[in-house]
């Protein structure tokens, strides 16, 4: 742990690009988001639906950069699909975080 008053060098000043992407999402048990029911209607808990979310943008990226490709597309539309995996990855990921709030 470093005092707020130390010097940081240039080093430890630039910024690492690996601080923008998770390794693990951290969600609360099953039990603490149980589904809700409102009338005759069941509905999903939202961190469940962020979750979804976020795992099939993930299980998408990873079908899109297997080599060889599994589906033979043109690269355009491989691009596509990527952008619009990300894009859902990101919100998921931000929506989640969000949603764990208080």
């Amino acid at each position: 742990m470093r005092c707020p008053s130390t010097q940081v060098s240039a080093s430890e000043r630039r910024s690492d690009p690996a601080r923008f992407f998770m390794q693990t999402v951290l969600v609360t048990p099953c039990r603490l988001r149980p589904p809700s029911k409102m009338g005759e209607m069941m509905f999903e808990h939202p961190q469940n639906t962020h979750l979804n979310a976020i795992i099939q943008a993930n299980l998408t990226l990873a079908e899109l950069f297997r080599k060889p490709p599994t589906v033979p597309e043109p690269p355009e539309v491989r691009a596509q699909r990527a952008v619009r995996a990300w894009l859902s990855l990101q919100a998921g990921s931000l929506l989640l975080s969000l949603n764990a709030c208080p």
